[in-house]
């Protein structure tokens, strides 16, 4: 069950990652961690596949902010208009926030795999009225500040 306070982080996503990080960074007043380039397992509406995303996180935080990479012909895919992405929360369990959310209503776009092709860690969701949501795994969230406060890359 999704928690107010559980809200993680609120994402852009940017058509050039440095060039999102100046402009979001000057309008918020944040500074960023070391970007991460990562090879994401995704289970998608074009199927599995593994695509390359980076991204990067503000240090302050929590609440943090997000600047991801665009990536053509997927969830990441930059669209005309705002650039607000999602809204990241973590939840106990992906796989029951993922069944309780398609019963209200909700489609998933896309969500990161596992082995056997379980669905795991992550994955967004997004309705015809409400802004996409990513649920995550709350075992992350730990790993995740580390990141953000510099303690790990």
């Amino acid at each position: 069950m999704i928690r107010y306070e559980d809200i993680h982080h609120i994402a852009f996503v940017a058509s050039d990652l440095q060039r999102g990080m100046e402009e979001v960074g000057e309008v918020y007043g944040v500074s960023w961690t070391t970007p991460r380039h990562l090879e994401l397992p995704v289970r998608d509406s074009r199927g599995d596949r593994t695509l390359n995303l980076s991204v990067v996180y503000s240090q302050e935080g929590p609440l943090f902010l997000e600047v991801l990479q665009a990536v053509p012909d997927s969830v990441w895919a930059l669209t005309p208009g705002s650039h607000l992405h999602h809204i990241g929360v973590h939840v106990d369990d992906v796989e029951a926030e993922i069944e309780r959310l398609e019963g209200l209503g909700q489609a998933i776009e896309a969500a990161g795999i596992g082995p056997g092709g379980r669905l795991n860690s992550w994955a967004y969701l997004q309705s015809e009225q409400a802004l996409r949501v990513e649920i995550m795994d709350i075992s992350g969230r730990e790993a995740t500040a580390q990141w953000a406060r510099g303690e790990i890359e």
